[in-house]
């Protein structure tokens, strides 16, 4: 802190590494007694060093006055590991690149007849929950389909915000992915 006169400074460089609400505490003592002025939150000090990016971390990192108001996870691209599937025990998992946004990961699966007879229709469509708020990728084994089937598999990111989306962001796509998967009674559950 500097100090000119009875002004007391605290240049925000200084502690833009400890982001987060300050509040004011005043001790002044003669030796003997002890006076103490507090007062409640007085400014906020954004996270200068992600660009002022709020992400889920209990600190209101952008300074809008709203703690982990992160933006949602976008659609992520999966990939199914190893390919082409390989027999044995272990099956065939699930695995997508890291979104930093997201904290944890839903993936769905269904079939692909349902959703070609149906018109596209994910409600009908959805088999099942492969992992609910999981972590980090890998799931599985997933499941083999039967014979003259197919199966696809979605996945959306969750965080502090909300869940993602299962929507692709493709113009070609038609209705909502997340409306119809999420209205499945065999979706998973944030």
């Amino acid at each position: 802190m500097d100090m000119v006169g009875t002004t007391f400074r605290m240049p925000q460089e200084r502690m833009a590494d400890a982001p987060g609400p300050y509040t004011g505490r005043l001790l002044v003592s003669d030796g003997v007694n002890t006076t103490e002025i507090y007062n409640g939150a007085l400014f906020n000090i954004c996270n200068l060093s992600n660009g002022g990016m709020e992400f889920c971390n209990g600190i209101d990192d952008d300074c809008d006055g709203t703690v982990d108001n992160a933006p949602l996870p976008g659609a992520e691209q999966v990939e199914l590991n190893p390919q082409p599937f390989s027999p044995g025990p272990t099956g065939t998992a699930m695995r997508w690149a890291a979104d930093p946004r997201a904290q944890s990961y839903d993936a769905v699966y269904g079939d692909m007849n349902i959703l070609h007879d149906s018109g596209g229709n994910f409600t009908q469509a959805t088999l099942g929950c492969l992992g609910e708020n999981v972590p980090a990728a890998p799931v599985g084994p997933l499941p083999d389909p039967p014979p003259g089937h197919a199966f696809w598999f979605e996945l959306r990111g969750n965080n502090c915000s909300g869940p993602g989306t299962y929507d692709s962001g493709d113009p070609a796509q038609l209705g909502s992915r997340d409306a119809e998967i999420n209205a499945s009674p065999r979706a998973c559950r944030p």
